[in-house]
């Protein structure tokens, strides 16, 4: 499983979307209301962070699955495919928080 960190190309095998592997993990990701990266994990399962998601968040967030269980490895990669999406540098280099 590996990561490219200047292509959002990842692999995403079998056993962690069932939350087996031990060095990835589901992560919450939304927007603050100031517009910033709002980045919440690593759960073990797509279910837990989706539950999480709904319980603290509503409808505003997206479950995302990242080859990394470290905080400030998933907040780049978050920011990777921020700017990908995007395409503002200024947007996607903002700092992130990490709690709601």
């Amino acid at each position: 499983m590996t990561y490219n960190e200047y292509t959002q190309d990842f692999e995403k095998p079998e056993q962690a979307r069932q939350g087996l592997s031990k060095g990835s993990g589901w992560w919450v990701k939304t927007t603050s209301g100031d517009g910033r990266l709002v980045i919440i994990g690593a759960y073990n399962t797509e279910e837990e962070a989706t539950s999480y998601g709904f319980s603290k968040l509503g409808n505003n967030f997206d479950v995302i699955w990242l080859p990394t269980r470290d905080q400030a490895k998933a907040t780049r990669m978050a920011k990777k495919q921020m700017f990908d999406q995007v395409g503002d540098l200024d947007r996607a280099l903002q700092r992130a928080r990490h709690k709601v």
